[in-house]
């Protein structure tokens, strides 16, 4: 994200604010300021699971080399926003550092894309062990993403004043470059062939000399080839946000603003699958956000709002927040909320008091899907089911996944290339804007040499 800012020429109008990462299993809070604090959790279960300690080392080697061998591909200085000469040499040096790397990621035989279920089955065999260290990802993850993930924890940046800084920010460049903004505007359809007419839902018209599309692929169906359901999509999150009647200072007396929370250490991921929606947050793991231990400013005095989320599929064999009746879906929605704040009431006791809780709402995988029109309300693209996903896999054929059966219409996002995630959307961005302006450029000068 920072060299993305900067390269907007916005860097220096956002700033990032240090954050500590928590991993809280039951009672016991593990900060993460450095690698080997990251592993310290694994050395915790190992006194929870005293059979299975051998094993919790052989995790944790693992982890530490995959730590180190994407070191390079995480660290290296990216060609991504640089120009001219300098991109051609940082291109050279990316690739010789990482070219083996790379090889073993596109390759979806590899054991660095083998499912984290499958890969860590290997060395675990206690099954209620092999739930708690992969309930933290999206199913089927890849094996490298998840052995790799603490690293990304020093990656947790949040802006002064909030998330909604950084889209303002763009905004102003925006606006600048005297580009219009439109809000809460959906585009039917898009048709011709440069210029193109997207056709809004009022039947209004906005003409484009070039598209990006970063939405779902299937809401364009003729522009990319495809369908709505022809694919699995990836999970969607349940998300609650909280405001509780105390000061910061309670509500996180560790002063640690974003945590992991397990609360059950007693069940298996098949047995997690037939659970019902209240037992849901009592045995997922969930992601916890207290915005104002980082910045004060962002809540009232005394006051303190908490974000909770779990990833969760808008669609399983229990249960579906797409087709439910609306008495159904308000049912689902507060046993979700009640399961959920009696597992973090664990972490935070004034969840336990509800004269203290003086707000809560919350957004379920169909608002997410209402209110983006991605597919499942999914925030991950295409789930990790599909037998093979309708996008790249190769980091090598990258540059290909912003490609649709239109020229001049480009793709980016998360549905564009998989395994996804915020550092594939922001290339694949860039990927297309590139090639959006050398389109343009090869136009304008094709326009001039018919002059001559």
């Amino acid at each position: 994200v920072k060299p993305l800012l900067e390269d907007l020429g916005i860097g220096k109008e956002v700033t990032f604010l240090p954050n500590i990462v928590g991993q809280n299993i039951i009672n016991t809070l593990y900060p993460i300021s450095n690698l080997d604090e990251s592993m310290a959790y694994l050395d915790g279960l190992a006194t929870t699971f005293p059979h299975q300690k051998d094993e919790l080392e052989k995790v944790k080697e693992l982890m530490q080399k995959s730590i180190k061998d994407t070191a390079s591909l995480y660290g290296s200085d990216s060609p991504l926003f640089a120009r001219g000469i300098d991109k051609l040499i940082k291109n050279i040096v990316f690739i010789t550092k990482n070219l083996k790397l790379l090889k073993l990621l596109s390759d979806s035989s590899s054991p660095e894309r083998i499912p984290i279920e499958e890969f860590f089955s290997q060395y675990i065999s206690d099954p209620h062990l092999l739930y708690i260290l992969t309930k933290a990802f999206f199913e089927k993850s890849p094996s490298y993403f998840v052995l790799s993930y603490h690293r990304l924890f020093f990656d947790y940046m949040y802006p002064k004043g909030g998330m909604k800084t950084i889209p303002l920010a763009l905004e102003r460049v925006i606006r600048k470059f005297k580009g219009e903004i439109y809000t809460n505007t959906k585009v039917e359809r898009i048709t011709g062939s440069g210029p193109f007419k997207l056709i809004l839902e009022d039947k209004s018209i906005i003409k484009a000399k070039r598209v990006v599309i970063a939405s779902d692929p299937s809401q364009f169906t003729d522009i990319t080839g495809i369908k709505k359901g022809d694919y699995v999509p990836g999970e969607s999150v349940f998300s609650i946000f909280v405001i509780v009647d105390e000061p910061v200072s309670k509500v996180a007396p560790h002063n640690i603003g974003h945590l992991f929370h397990i609360n059950d250490i007693t069940h298996t991921l098949a047995e997690s699958r037939k659970a019902s929606l209240k037992e849901f947050g009592n045995l997922t793991n969930m992601e916890i956000s207290i915005p104002a231990v980082r910045d004060p400013s962002l809540a009232p005095k005394n006051k303190t709002g908490i974000i909770i989320s779990a990833p969760m599929f808008a669609t399983t064999e229990n249960y579906d927040w797409l087709t439910c009746s609306a008495d159904e879906y308000e049912k689902m929605k507060q046993e979700v909320i009640s399961g959920m704040l009696h597992s973090v009431s664990t972490l935070i006791p004034q969840l336990k008091d509800k004269g203290k809780i003086s707000y809560v709402s919350s957004i379920t995988p169909k608002e997410y899907q209402n209110k983006t029109h991605n597919s499942g309300g999914s925030i991950t693209g295409w789930g990790y089911r599909n037998e093979k996903a309708p996008s790249e896999t190769s980091f090598f054929n990258i540059s290909k996944s912003i490609k649709t059966k239109v020229d001049g219409i480009y793709r980016c996002g998360q549905w564009t290339f998989s395994p996804t995630g915020a550092p594939v959307s922001i290339m694949t961005g860039r990927l297309a804007a590139d090639a959006l302006k050398k389109s343009l450029k090869e136009e304008a000068k094709g326009k001039k040499r018919g002059k001559v």
